[in-house]
């Protein structure tokens, strides 16, 4: 029939992966804008919005491209970002696309957080990177969620749960390393945190989110 027609085309352009985190693409153009503005956000550098906006202009069915929109808004923690979360979730349901099993993990952690129940998003978030720990998006919203919540210790054991799906030479190991810091920091294992926030910016220079757990590590050691 027509929607299975529809189906076919569907998959057979969303070919392309993303290869910062493995996601499917509408071609290559819309994966490596993806990439970009997921680095933007892990770094916390310029507006992964904007960034994402081109391949959203010409790709509305690009489902991981409104989830990282979403992911924008939920790692807010403010109410003036609902509305974009919203606005996110209702492209994706009007784009017409059968989300993988992936996407559909994401929209439902997103939509947990819409809906006010943040334990149930952390809880979300935390699945996803047990099938898939080398899902960067998921780890950077886990600990967003699970800081939110006051849940200093699951910070770290988020990063424990991935740690050995990954090897140095992975794209994207310098935010695995970024991300430890930052945990390793928030519960006061500051010789980590400097450690691994060093070898996070050796990867990555340009890095504000390695700077901040590194300056977090000195401040808890007395080093400011």
């Amino acid at each position: 029939g027509e929607s299975a027609v529809n189906r076919d085309v569907v998959r057979n352009r969303f070919v392309v992966h993303a290869p910062l985190t493995d996601v499917r693409a509408p071609g290559r153009g819309a994966a490596e804008v993806f990439d970009r503005a997921l680095a933007g956000f892990l770094r916390a550098v310029g507006d992964p919005l904007l960034d994402i906006e081109p391949a959203l202009l010409e790709h509305p069915d690009f489902i991981m491209g409104n989830v990282l929109r979403a992911s924008v808004a939920v790692a807010a923690k403010h109410p003036g970002a609902l509305p974009m979360l919203r606005d996110a979730l209702e492209c994706i349901r009007l784009a017409g696309v059968e989300p993988t099993e992936q996407e559909y993990a994401h929209i439902a952690a997103a939509r947990a957080w819409l809906q006010g129940q943040p334990e149930l998003a952390s809880l979300c978030y935390t699945a996803i990177l047990r099938k898939w720990p080398r899902d960067l998006l998921a780890l950077r919203l886990a600990q967003s969620c699970h800081f939110f919540l006051g849940r200093r210790p699951a910070l770290c054991e988020v990063t424990e749960l991935v740690e050995p799906a990954w090897t140095a030479s992975m794209p994207g190991y310098e935010y695995l390393l970024a991300m430890t810091a930052f945990a390793c920091a928030e519960i006061g294992d500051n010789g980590r945190a400097e450690a691994l926030g060093h070898r996070a910016l050796e990867l990555q220079p340009e890095f504000p989110f390695a700077i901040h757990a590194v300056a977090h590590a000195l401040y808890g050691r007395g080093g400011f």
